[in-house]
């Protein structure tokens, strides 16, 4: 039997290695892990709402393009925000734009 070590610390996580018994976190994307319980609870602070990824800086802003994907999580990497809005943005017709526009300067 191996011992199953945090992706994170690399230390024992305490679990018996069996995928049922050991801490994962599940993403948009991907299951991210084995974690031990200290890290398991720290990691999920800072995901990224749009890619699934740690590390996120920041709180999603508030306005959103249509068909602008909205973020899962209460953080996401300023990085993803930018190019997300970008796209939405970039896939407007000018119908749409203005439409949107107009309904940001009546709030």
């Amino acid at each position: 039997m191996t011992l199953e070590r945090c992706s994170e610390c690399d230390e024992p996580t305490g679990r018996a290695g069996v995928h049922d018994d050991s801490l994962f976190l599940e993403t948009p994307l991907d299951a991210l892990g084995p974690y031990c319980l200290e890290c398991y609870e720290s990691v999920q602070e800072d995901i990224c709402g749009l890619c699934g990824e740690g590390g996120a800086d920041k709180v999603p802003h508030p306005h959103y393009w249509p068909n602008e994907e909205r973020p899962t999580t209460d953080i996401v990497h300023a990085l993803c925000e930018q190019e997300e809005c970008r796209r939405a943005h970039a896939e407007l017709t000018e119908d749409q734009l203005r439409a949107a526009l107009e309904s940001i300067r009546a709030r």
